[in-house]
């Protein structure tokens, strides 16, 4: 049995376990003198969610923060290298793939700067997924075609004109045939479960359909930018 010093002790040094949780980047470029933000549409060969339009991101390795988790995929995924090629236009994309040569210095501040951390919300399987949203530098289109399609970007201006479609949604709570439920209602044998709900957000007009985790975080984010 753990002694009062010991408690004290364990709270006091306490930090955030990571394990299992995730970490994405929304990743905006500077093109014409406007702001764009940059989104992949994931491989059509990967097995979870193939052709669907995300933010670069993924499971937070052991040892890492969530920022540092962030940047590292940004790092994979977009692999902006010698980025001197401007993407231009609404809904314009690029066809590119990555280039192994690329530089492997940890001095990732040559490509993107971290502007902020927004609050993290609750991804497709549950988990916790802490968002950031950097600057890219420089940009010419590249990525890794082991995880993404193609890469697709649309100006700040265009989310702000175009309100997305809101859907309320609900998650239900189904407990197992073997729960105590008379236990915890004092003898009854129902209980009015409380379901989650939550807004989902879909982009009809872009190509392809922006919806989902990450139509709901380009929601929070543009509403940031709209206060």
């Amino acid at each position: 049995m753990k002694s009062k010093e010991d408690v004290l002790n364990t709270l006091k040094t306490f930090k955030e376990s990571f394990d299992g949780k995730y970490a994405v980047m929304i990743p905006l470029v500077e093109i014409d003198g406007g702001l764009h933000v940059i989104f992949e549409e994931r491989s059509h060969k990967l097995k979870f969610q193939p052709g669907e339009v995300c933010f670069p991101g993924g499971k937070i390795e052991n040892g890492e923060s969530p920022r540092d988790a962030a940047v590292r995929e940004f790092m994979e995924e977009l692999y902006p290298k010698v980025l001197d090629t401007a993407v231009s236009g609404s809904g314009s994309e690029s066809n590119g793939s990555k280039d192994s040569s690329s530089d492997s210095s940890d001095d990732f501040g040559k490509y993107l700067d971290i502007l902020c951390q927004l609050p993290p919300l609750p991804g497709p399987t549950g988990a916790y997924v802490y968002p950031f949203v950097c600057l890219v530098k420089k940009f010419n289109g590249g990525f890794s075609s082991d995880e993404v399609e193609r890469i697709i970007t649309y100006p700040i201006s265009y989310f702000i004109e175009n309100e997305p479609s809101c859907y309320p949604m609900e998650r239900k709570v189904i407990p197992p045939d073997d729960f105590p439920i008379e236990l915890v209602t004092g003898g009854k044998s129902t209980y009015n479960w409380h379901a989650q709900k939550y807004d989902m957000w879909i982009y009809k007009d872009t190509s392809p359909v922006i919806w989902g985790f990450t139509g709901r975080l380009l929601h929070a984010f543009i509403e940031i930018i709209k206060t």
